[in-house]
Order: structure tokens, then C-alpha cells, then sequence
């Protein structure tokens, strides 16, 4: 296969005539700026060449936060692989499970309404988008603003959202409050509560909110404090422990616990997954 782009050729091995389904191979080289360009001329051709693929023939990406890629084969692989001529594919990451329903029309839809009806409130979205655009586009449909203020993920959940182009349309402040005394001089968390609770406990996580909506005159506040590690744990609060707040405006602010002994690494994008997902289901539930 032809390179303009490199000096490495590409392979294609059509297939051989025998017994079975036929077999091809492509190889093809790995730099994005040669692998692309040429599967885009030389691949998608051929392929449909071999399979016949009729007109009718589609795909549809979902993906779901707060679900284990084993819950998903537990309870979809026997339903799944009922419906004839769908090919069902996974992609597994922290927090997060990508699934790809491959098929005619009528089997792709059969597989979409399964999987919605069996886990609706863990659905992100069905065309493609990451959470934090999801998020970003609902804030953007409510003309609402939102704030955050983050201790232990050190602005990773700002980060998201500002990945997304039109962000600066729903998005003005972002406060890392690490230290007690920011918490305390930046969004106003009462010391008190700070030396009675310790800053990873319920009572601050609710205090960090409420006090970024006040302060930066949001329409929603998310906020995160915990304990990312390896060390800082303790019995009552180990490595993996945080809590979250949610405050909107003209409502009283929560806060809810989660557990991810994780690598710091993966503790803080667990956590901004989770804190991001807490956001949107805030704005879908008004």
C-alpha cells in the first residue's frame, strides 16, 4: 500500500479462498500522521468490499459512568448477543464504560433500548460525548453558570470543563482551596467547622460549595475534599476517601461520600468523573 506521507509501506493480504468466513490482513504503519491518511484511502474500501455491507449499517457509541465493565457483561452479554446481527463491543476506563452496538438499524435501536431500560441513570450520552461535554452542553441549554472548588484534585474538574470548547460561556471560576486557609480566605468555610470535622468530612465539602456559588454568583457550585495519598489516611478517613458537594442556587447544599483507594493518579480522575457526573445529574433532575 502506497506512503505519501512516510517511507514505511503498508501490507494488505487479501484474503484465501477456503473453508470459513475469509481473512484479510492490513498492516499498516504506526505514526498517526501515516497510519491515518492511508487507512482512509486503502482500508475502509476493501472492507466494505468483503463484508457486503448493505446500506442499512450502523453504529452507536453510548457511554456510562459509575458501572464496572463486569456489571455490563453480567447483566447485558445474554440479551445482547440475542439480537441477531448485532456486534457489541467494550472499552473499560476508571468510572467509565464505553459501549459500541454495531448492526442493521433495527438491531443497533433493539440494543440501545435494552441497555438505556437497564441502566437509565448511568447513561452520559448515546452520540459520542465525554461527560464533560455533556455537562457543558446542559449548562449551556439552562443558561446556567457553574463554579468549582477543589482541594484534593487540584483543579482537575476546572480542567475538564475548560477542555471544552464554549466553556467560557458557563464556566467563570474555578478555586483550588488546598490549604485549610484557603478554604477558609477564598470561599469562606467557617474555621470552626474546619477544626471540628477536619476539611475531609461532610460539613466542609458543603461549606466549600455553598461558599464558591456565593462568592462567585453561580448557578451551581460543585466542590471536592479529600484524601488522595499514599499517606494522610487515617482509621476514620483512609487513603480513597471524599466528599463531594453540590450547592444551586435557591436550594439547600449536600454533600455525599465516595471511596476510590486508587493511585493518586487515578483517585483524582475518578473524582473529577464522579464530581462532573454529580453536576449533570443535578441538571437533569430540573
Amino acid at each position: 500500500l502506497p506512503n505519501p506521507n512516510g517511507t514505511a509501506p503498508g501490507v494488505y493480504v487479501p484474503p484465501r479462498l477456503g473453508k470459513g468466513a475469509p481473512c484479510a490482513v492490513f498492516l499498516l504503519p504506526g505514526p498517526p500522521r501515516e497510519l491515518y491518511p492511508m487507512y482512509q484511502a486503502e482500508v475502509p474500501h476493501r472492507l466494505r468490499s468483503l463484508a457486503e455491507l448493505s446500506g442499512d449499517h450502523e453504529m452507536v457509541e453510548m457511554k456510562f459512568t459509575g458501572i464496572g465493565e463486569s456489571d455490563f457483561h453480567e447483566a447485558l452479554d445474554d440479551p445482547l448477543n440475542a439480537i441477531i446481527g448485532l456486534e457489541v463491543g467494550y472499552c473499560a476506563r476508571p468510572s467509565e464504560v464505553d459501549l459500541r452496538l454495531i448492526g442493521p438499524h433495527a438491531a443497533v435501536e433493539a440494543g440501545r433500548v435494552l441497555v438505556e431500560k437497564t441502566y437509565p441513570d448511568k447513561l452520559i450520552s448515546d452520540d459520542g460525548r465525554l461527560l464533560e461535554k455533556v455537562v457543558v452542553d446542559l449548562l449551556a441549554t439552562k443558561q446556567w453558570h457553574l463554579t468549582t472548588a477543589e482541594s484534593c484534585t487540584g483543579g482537575a474538574v476546572a480542567s475538564r470543563i475548560t477542555d471544552v470548547a464554549g466553556a467560557s460561556e458557563v464556566f467563570s471560576h474555578g478555586f483550588v482551596t488546598y490549604a485549610n486557609e484557603a478554604k477558609s480566605g477564598v470561599i469562606g468555610v467557617a474555621p470552626d467547622l474546619l477544626n471540628t470535622h477536619g476539611a475531609v468530612s461532610e460539613e466542609v465539602a458543603t461549606a466549600m460549595a455553598q461558599g464558591a456559588l456565593e462568592v462567585s454568583n453561580a448557578d451551581i457550585a460543585v466542590s471536592v475534599t479529600g484524601v488522595a495519598g499514599p499517606g494522610g489516611g487515617s482509621e476514620k478517613k483512609p487513603v480513597g476517601t471524599v466528599w463531594l458537594g453540590i450547592a444551586v442556587k435557591g436550594k439547600s447544599a449536600y454533600a455525599l461520600k465516595s471511596f476510590y483507594p486508587k493511585d493518586r493518579a487515578t483517585f483524582k480522575l475518578m473524582v473529577s468523573q464522579r464530581a462532573l457526573d454529580l453536576v449533570r445529574r443535578e441538571l437533569c433532575s430540573m
